[in-house]
């Protein structure tokens, strides 16, 4: 696979023979992936509470930037996990979140709401 992220690596054959299983019947799974199931979805209900709550505590800009900084470690854990580096235009998305925020902290610092 090409690592600089320029050739799109999923085509129209792939597409449709990925969804084969969807023809298949029913096939039953283990207590352990109910087990992951469960963890996920209290984690997401936890991680969702928090940043409700986040957001009730502060401003909501302050917030955003935390929010926001996961698309950054997306592409960090792609990296690490998977060995696939963001493309241009996803390097240019992490420097334009990386911009807003810095942008967003010095102007509440400053008092000044507009930029």
């Amino acid at each position: 696979m090409d690592v600089t992220g320029d050739e799109h690596p999923v085509s129209m054959p792939y597409l449709l023979y990925s969804t084969l299983f969807l023809f298949q019947g029913w096939q039953s799974v283990d207590a352990l992936f109910w087990l992951w199931m469960v963890v996920i979805a209290a984690e997401a209900s936890a991680a969702l509470s928090l940043m409700t709550r986040a957001y009730q505590l502060t401003k909501a800009s302050y917030a955003t930037i935390y929010e926001y900084a996961y698309l950054i470690s997306v592409g960090l854990f792609s990296w690490l996990f998977w060995g696939t580096l963001p493309n241009n235009l996803g390097i240019f998305g992490i420097l334009l979140i990386i911009f807003s925020g810095v942008i967003i902290v010095f102007t509440q610092k400053n008092g000044n709401k507009r930029l």
